[in-house]
């Protein structure tokens, strides 16, 4: 599975998915790997 699919009409990913696994994880107490993967996820979109 991946987090951010391409969407080949038109070249966006959709970062939904990656969304709701953070929120899932936030929601289960890992606020350290939040942090980590939030600034992964601000690298990608500033892209």
């Amino acid at each position: 599975m991946r987090l951010a699919p391409l969407d080949p009409a038109t070249g966006r990913r959709d970062f939904r998915p990656l969304a709701e696994l953070f929120t899932m994880l936030k929601r289960a107490g890992a606020e350290r790997i939040i942090t980590y993967e939030a600034l992964d996820l601000a690298r990608l979109l500033r892209t």
